[in-house]
């Protein structure tokens, strides 16, 4: 461990200049592939699988979509013109290409819930509920009740996160600081064993 240090600390005072121009260029290269269509694909694509912050990603990006199109229907905005507008606020291309069809299907006499049912990435309960708007006749209510559904899911995930991570950085300090305690009173044992043999 004591060694591991040396050799870290020897590199950053010696090398930081290469350290810090590979940490530029890196973060530099990664900003500019983000920027391309393949990269922001993968990267949202990413966000929707990530434990934890998957879920809580995809359900930020349903509830706007939900809540904007409930409220576009509301205000008298054709569905299909709502449908478009409404997959453009959910700021995740890997879901907004799923929907990019919908507009068309839609012309063509289906269903938003029965276009939903087609993509494996929107839940059952979201589809239910879509399905429920459609029979009643109100489906504007039910996409906003919906909506604030996934809001509230978010606010939950966002709340027992919160939760988490005070214990979670006090063990990740416990860890740093056990890890230099131990860099530093493993050579003084050492030391001490050496001098009573």
């Amino acid at each position: 461990i004591t060694q591991v240090l040396h050799v870290f600390g020897t590199a950053m005072i010696h090398y930081w200049y290469l350290v810090l121009a590979v940490i530029v260029f890196v973060s530099w290269g990664i900003r500019c592939y983000l920027k391309t269509g393949s990269g922001r694909y993968h990267a949202d694509s990413l966000k929707l699988v990530i434990p934890v912050l998957g879920p809580l990603n995809r359900n930020i990006a349903f509830s706007r979509f939900l809540t904007t199109m409930g409220l576009l229907l509301r205000s008298g905005v054709s569905i299909i013109k709502a449908l478009e507008l409404a997959s453009d606020v959910m700021q995740n291309v890997v879901l907004q290409s799923s929907m990019a069809e919908f507009p068309e299907r839609m012309r063509r006499g289906e269903t938003l819930s029965a276009m939903l049912r087609t993509d494996k990435k929107i839940p059952a309960s979201l589809i239910q509920m879509v399905a429920i708007g459609e029979e009643s006749g109100n489906l504007s209510g039910m996409l906003e009740k919906a909506g604030v559904f996934y809001a509230k899911a978010v606010e939950n995930t966002v709340k027992k996160m919160t939760v988490l991570i005070e214990p979670f950085f006090l063990i990740v300090m416990g860890g740093a600081v056990a890890f230099i305690m131990a860099s530093i009173l493993t050579p003084l044992f050492r030391m001490i064993n050496l001098a009573q043999m």
